[in-house]
């Protein structure tokens, strides 16, 4: 359309001075038509090829600022999706944070089974490093294997059950949901673990506490029961059998409180087995304290409470339970061990271990009943040990403190020759850090 107006602007005026010559010269009007006609072809070139040219020049001075914008136009996308990824991977870092601060052990898996995640609770439970790998590495009960496989074919939520039997018995409860659909694209599962030992413990304390009572303290029961009604009946009158069967009504209840004293304190050391004391105690005071205190025992038997141990034996452990352990073992040795002999009680330390030796020079034991000496109630001489006031708990009650405290119980005897118990516990850091130091120096 502008080709054209301005071809009506050259076409009126060279028509008007063709038709002029024409008119005032010797020029044919055919010929000036043709001439005219032939000019306005020749300037309608020129104007198309020049407005062409125009619109080139203004579309190469427009295309710099296009690939201007353009540039910018990715520049700010990449920035924003820079800025998204960054906040992304901070959201990430936060919820990592936020699962290493629970104390619930908490994985996350696909749906091949691979571990995604673990936080701090379950690498100190399972281990570290486990990342990448099949959940198995981690969860390896079949039980919990099932539920998983279940779960990752159906995304239903299920519950699973599994126990770990070192250091110490515990039980543990698997919950394995499927994630949200905007987490892992739909296709992540989180595994929480659950600790239930406490729970099962109880359950398990309560039935067994009934059945021990019921059973142990049948016989003292009887024994008051016919004393009461002896006293009530034949021994009325009689000073004499009131005083004789009094003084044996005494024992048997005292044997009674004994026992359930005993069963309370092992049920108390059973439910906290598996968590293990952390304060520093020094075994030599503790040792000290418990012969001073049997050392009446011992000389009403013409024996003697032998110690050799150092003076400071720090150990990671419960004061009271230590206490009660040793009291346990050197009692026995005193109950047990032939009159007018000695009772040995040393201790040494030795490649991180404080080791504490209770040596009597007694009847011994058979080799056969050594296993069973730790079991409830177990007696090797029944009459003997109810003479001598026991309750047959003593030694489960020390297989368990010492199970506690991460130790180790070994008994060694032999008939005719005597018994020795020795208790093998951890030392605390600083005795182990100078036991390094000594070995260095030393090198």
């Amino acid at each position: 359309m502008r080709l054209l107006r301005l071809e009506l602007l050259l076409a009126v005026p060279s028509a008007a001075m063709f038709g002029g010559l024409s008119v005032n010269s010797a020029i044919q009007p055919p010929t000036a038509l043709v001439c005219w006609g032939l000019l306005n072809l020749m300037v309608l070139g020129l104007l198309h090829y020049l407005l062409r040219e125009n619109e080139g020049l203004k579309a190469r001075q427009q295309r710099p600022a296009n690939t201007r914008d353009y540039a910018a136009a990715v520049e700010r996308l990449g920035s924003d999706l820079a800025e998204a990824r960054a906040r992304s991977q901070a959201d990430a870092a936060a919820l990592r944070a936020i699962l290493d601060g629970i104390e619930r052990p908490v994985l996350t898996f696909d749906v091949r089974r691979r571990l995604e995640f673990m936080n701090l609770a379950a690498k100190s439970l399972f281990g570290s490093g486990l990342e990448g790998r099949d959940i198995a590495a981690a969860l390896r009960h079949p039980d919990v294997l099932q539920a998983i496989d279940r779960s990752v074919s159906d995304r239903v939520s299920r519950t699973a059950e599994f126990p770990v039997f070192a250091p110490v018995r515990r039980r543990f409860r698997v919950s394995i949901d499927a994630l949200p659909a905007r987490f892992a694209g739909g296709q992540g599962f989180v595994a929480a673990v659950d600790d239930v030992t406490d729970s099962r413990q109880v359950q398990e304390m309560r039935s067994g506490f009934v059945a021990d009572v019921s059973h142990e303290l049948r016989t003292p029961l009887a024994a008051v029961l016919s004393i009461v009604d002896t006293l009530q009946g034949p021994a009325r009158n009689d000073p004499e059998a009131q005083t004789r069967f009094l003084d044996i009504l005494r024992e048997q209840s005292d044997r009674m409180a004994r026992l359930v004293d005993d069963l309370l304190a092992l049920s108390r050391i059973e439910m906290n087995e598996h968590q293990p004391p952390r304060d520093r105690i020094n075994l030599a005071g503790v040792l000290e304290e418990v012969c001073e205190s049997l050392d009446l025992l011992a000389q009403a038997r013409e024996m003697r409470l032998e110690r050799s141990f150092a003076t400071d034996l720090p150990v990671a452990g419960d004061r009271d339970e230590l206490v009660r352990l040793f009291q346990n073992l050197i009692d026995n040795g005193v109950k047990y061990g032939d009159r007018g002999t000695p009772v040995h009680i040393s201790a040494n330390v030795e490649d991180g271990q404080v080791t504490i030796d209770v040596r009597d020079q007694g009847a011994g034991i058979a080799r056969e009943q050594i296993p069973r000496l730790t079991e409830r109630f177990y007696r090797t001489d029944r009459a003997r040990s109810r003479a001598a006031g026991g309750t047959g708990l003593g030694l489960a009650i020390v297989k368990h403190i010492v199970s506690r405290h991460r130790g180790e119980l070994s008994i060694r005897s032999r008939e005719g020759e005597g018994s020795c118990f020795s208790v093998r516990l951890p030392c605390c850091e600083p005795l182990l850090a100078t036991a390094a130091e000594s070995r260095l120096d030393r090198a």
